[in-house]
Formats: C-alpha cells, structure tokens, sequence
C-alpha cells in the first residue's frame, strides 16, 4: 500500500468492499481496516456515526427494525468497517428469518472483531489492541463482557493509548484493557494542522 495516493487507496478499499459484498471469505479483515484509515472518508471522531449508533440501537430495543436498518446503511456509506452495524444487522436478520443476510453480517463483524484481538491481547502497552477508533473499543468491551468505568489516555515511548478501567462480567473484578490509539490521534494531529 506504500506509494498510493488517497484517491487509490479508496478505490482499493472500495473494490476489497465489493469483494466482500460478494460473500467472498478470503478477506483479510486486518489489512481492510488499516486501508479504511489511509482513505479520504477515515473519520475516527464523526459524531454523525456517534448519533447514528443511538438511533440505531434506539430503534432495534424499540423494535423498529427499518429505522435500525435504515441507519446501518447509513453507517456503511460512512464506514463499512463499522462492527456496530454489522451486528445489528445480524440481529435483525435473524429475527426476520433471513438465514444469508444474518449469516454475512456475522461473519463481517466477527472477521472485523477477530482482527483486533489478534493484535494483542490488551493486558499491557506493549500488548495492546490495534484499534481505529473509540467505537471499536467499546464494541470490544461489549463482546467481551466488560462494562467500562472510565477510560485515560496515556503516552509511553511516544506512543498513544487508551486504558480503559472496566468490570468484568463473568468474574465482577476490575480489569485494565490498553488500546493503542496511535491511528486515530495522528489523524487528529494531521487535521488540525491542516487548519492552521
């Protein structure tokens, strides 16, 4: 991916979109994800998507299964890469008894899921969770039973990450989980350069 401009870099993430729209299964959720970032729409900070996982999850406990929908789709304009979605889109898949749909939004959200857990295991700095934004983290606690009390923002070795403190749900003790966050603030970083 070196060499390529952002225009490029879109059209691949674009064309890896399409591929997996295909319910082709030898994507590399890991490499979809990091592309995601290098591409013009990587927002880690959109308070639009923020509104839109409320309205989603507002909408699914109603149930209001269209609206739910409505708002995953667009999400997915957005951010394709976006867990939330694809799990809520499973969920109502399989309330509606469409076995394919339920099938492809799981095996999305948990190949996007399996990327991030296979980039540490979050019990130290050195260890910690490759994320791409703060949704991504909290998706994780989620699935992993974890109800988050407060979170710190640290730098180590010129390194940014995110410890969040949490209780575990299974054993009720506090846990610490680091997420390195390096992504998103250089983002950040870069954009507030831009308007100087």
């Amino acid at each position: 991916m070196k060499n390529i401009n952002p225009v490029e870099k879109l059209q691949k993430y674009q064309y890896l979109i399409a591929h997996l729209k295909s319910h082709e299964d030898d994507i590399d959720f890991y490499e979809l994800r990091m592309l995601y970032t290098q591409t013009p729409i990587y927002n880690p900070y959109d308070d639009k998507i923020h509104d839109l996982h409320d309205g989603m999850y507002a909408a699914l406990s109603k149930p209001d299964f269209q609206k739910a929908l409505e708002c995953a789709e667009t999400i997915f304009e957005k951010c394709y890469v976006d867990m939330d979605a694809h799990f809520v889109c499973s969920i109502i898949y399989a309330k509606l008894n469409d076995p394919l749909k339920n099938k492809y939004h799981q095996f999305v959200y948990e190949g996007l899921f399996d990327s991030i857990v296979a980039s540490g295991d979050g019990k130290s700095p050195e260890t910690a969770f490759q994320v791409i934004s703060t949704n991504e983290e909290y998706f994780l606690l989620q699935i992993l039973g974890c109800q988050p009390k407060y979170q710190q923002l640290l730098e180590i070795n010129n390194r940014k990450y995110d410890l969040m403190i949490a209780t575990s749900a299974h054993t009720n003790e506090e846990i610490e989980i680091y997420f390195n966050v390096d992504i998103p603030h250089r983002w950040f970083g870069q954009r507030l350069k831009r308007r100087r």
